[in-house]
């Protein structure tokens, strides 16, 4: 998961950001958003993936590192294979949430 904390910080970075902005920007609390990204140990969680993913981050991209950062970097012409990637982010968002609960 640290490539995927690398890939938020990426994120703060391209928005000219600190992590205490972004978080502040996700509406998160910046004291929790700074403990999850310093802590080798945990993992980003469901809420701050689904933010990022709100202010149009690519959640492929952010998960995998595959594809463009923001979904505005993807062309426009390639609806379709958007629609597709966005649907695999979302089933691919909620199967994390149902392993991180135990089910």
């Amino acid at each position: 998961m640290e490539e995927t904390k690398d890939r938020v910080k990426a994120v703060a970075a391209e928005r000219r950001q600190s992590l205490t902005e972004l978080a502040a920007t996700l509406g998160l609390q910046p004291r929790s958003f700074q403990t999850v990204m310093s802590d080798p140990n945990k993992q980003i969680s469901m809420t701050m993936l689904r933010a990022l993913v709100g202010i149009g981050i690519n959640a492929n991209w952010l998960l995998t590192g595959k594809g463009a950062m923001t979904i505005s970097d993807i062309n426009s012409d390639n609806t379709e294979k958007l629609a597709s990637q966005l649907k695999d982010a979302n089933n691919l968002i909620d199967s994390l949430e149902r392993i991180l609960k135990g089910k």
